[in-house]
């Protein structure tokens, strides 16, 4: 909303109280990091708010943090140290609030290093893309970097046998039992820097077993488990025809049903990958038929822990 006076990034925020809920993300809007957002979640211990930090930043425009076990101690003025930067991304409990008694203040300068001095800053540092557009010369950058930022490698993975156990014609989240390692492999990935896609074959919503409308609850049911452990999907894709169905509807050939590679292709046309980086991994041949058709590399997973599968794998998708 317009502010009438200059309020500062913590008086800002302390006129938005009535819409924030009790834990959200606060972010610069002139950076951009190419981070795992919500590896900030579930942090251990008491604490107020976590900051995303970039480490591997070169030059002496921004300041730099100091941090011990997880926890933001201080800051320094701008110079050329190892230590990483502030990348303007913060998970901020509602409490902090109560940090802010009046308006303008200063969010970098008021409000941080209370919450440092008193133990309530949690810091987590990782390499990624980043840039800040504060100055015309990284605003020029900017330009040309972001379109190269979003150009990232995707891993399209089958839902059943890959994700969850393929107990036939799951579609309930009481019925969902995870492969072992299948929450950690998406979130590695996450923080890898691909794109992750579910691409499955829901041919039950042809034969009549279950309706089109239970795919998208277990999706967003499995998104939310995701989301509880500090991971994401960032599409799910699913076909819901098959040529012997019994539903008119859904009764045909199609596509985007598995070994066609439509799913893959339509999600190479929405998002903006890199083929030459990305793979596929199912359970099917049909699967890594699918894979070859679409122009990526495909991976048979025949058990086991599929983080594992994933890091003995990856070097050969690029």
């Amino acid at each position: 909303m317009p502010e009438p006076e200059p309020a500062g990034t913590a008086g800002a925020l302390a006129k938005a109280a009535g819409r924030l809920d009790e834990a959200f993300f606060l972010l610069n809007g002139d950076s951009y990091f190419d981070f795992n957002w919500l590896s900030l979640a579930n942090a251990p211990g008491d604490w107020t708010m976590h900051a995303a930090l970039a480490s591997g930043i070169e030059g002496s425009r921004y300041g730099r943090v100091q941090l011990d076990n997880g926890r933001v101690r201080g800051f320094q003025e701008k110079g050329t140290s190892s230590e990483p930067i502030n990348a303007g991304i913060y998970l901020v409990k509602r409490r902090l609030l109560d940090s802010i008694t009046g308006v303008p203040c200063s969010l970098e300068r008021e409000i941080l290093p209370g919450l440092a001095e008193r133990g309530q800053l949690l810091g987590t540092a990782a390499r990624g893309s980043f840039i800040d557009i504060g100055v015309p010369a990284d605003f020029e950058r900017a330009q040309e970097l972001l379109p190269s930022f979003m150009h990232r490698p995707a891993a399209f993975l089958d839902r059943d046998g890959i994700l969850n156990r393929d107990d036939g014609y799951v579609h309930k989240p009481e019925d969902i039992v995870w492969i072992e390692g299948a929450i950690e492999a998406v979130r590695w990935l996450n923080e890898q820097g691909f794109y992750v896609f579910v691409i499955t074959n829901q041919g039950g919503v042809a034969h009549g077993y279950y309706e089109e409308q239970h795919v998208h609850d277990l999706h967003d049911w499995m998104q939310q488990e995701m989301q509880r452990h500090g991971a994401h999907i960032d599409a799910f894709e699913h076909c819901p025809f098959h040529p012997e169905g019994v539903v008119e509807r859904y009764k045909q050939e199609s596509e985007l049903r598995k070994p066609q590679p439509g799913m893959i292709l339509k999600l190479q046309r929405e998002w903006t990958t890199d083929p030459s980086r990305s793979f596929v991994v199912g359970d099917r041949d049909s699967d890594v038929a699918a894979a070859i058709a679409a122009g990526v590399a495909g991976f048979k997973f025949e058990g086991g822990n599929l983080l594992t599968f994933l890091r003995e794998h990856l070097p050969l998708a690029g």
